[in-house]
């Protein structure tokens, strides 16, 4: 890679752009993080969980997809692309995914327990 170290490089500079991703998806949110559904998100340790495996996982999409391109990217590439790719994720899941929503974090031992949806990842708007 002409401005890049190593792999290792291009990861760390995908992770990055998807956390960038992240905090802007709720800086955009900023506003309504007082409504119940945000803070049911928030709080969620589903919604938490598929973040950190989208944004572990990202990257070796990206490595993946640009295997054989990896030389003509720059870093700056691979911080874009970090943020693209889960925007992308999202957009294609929304499109076939189920409307009724597969329910993730919701126990039987607690009835108190807030149901994260798979939607609230994926939408959150």
């Amino acid at each position: 890679m002409s401005l890049l170290t190593s792999n290792a490089d291009a990861l760390l500079a995908t992770v990055f752009g998807a956390i960038l991703q992240e905090l802007l998806h709720w800086y955009g949110l900023r506003t309504k993080l007082s409504q119940k559904r945000y803070q049911r998100i928030l709080r969620s340790t589903g919604y938490w969980l598929v973040t950190l495996a989208v944004i572990l996982l990202i990257p070796v999409a990206v490595l993946l997809w640009f295997a054989d391109t990896l030389d003509a990217l720059a870093l700056r590439d691979f911080v874009l692309l970090g943020a693209a790719f889960p925007t992308l994720f999202k957009t294609i899941v929304a499109r076939f995914s189920d409307p009724s929503d597969v329910k993730l974090g919701k126990s039987a031992s607690d009835p108190d327990a807030v149901a994260f949806k798979f939607s609230d990842y994926l939408g959150g708007r």
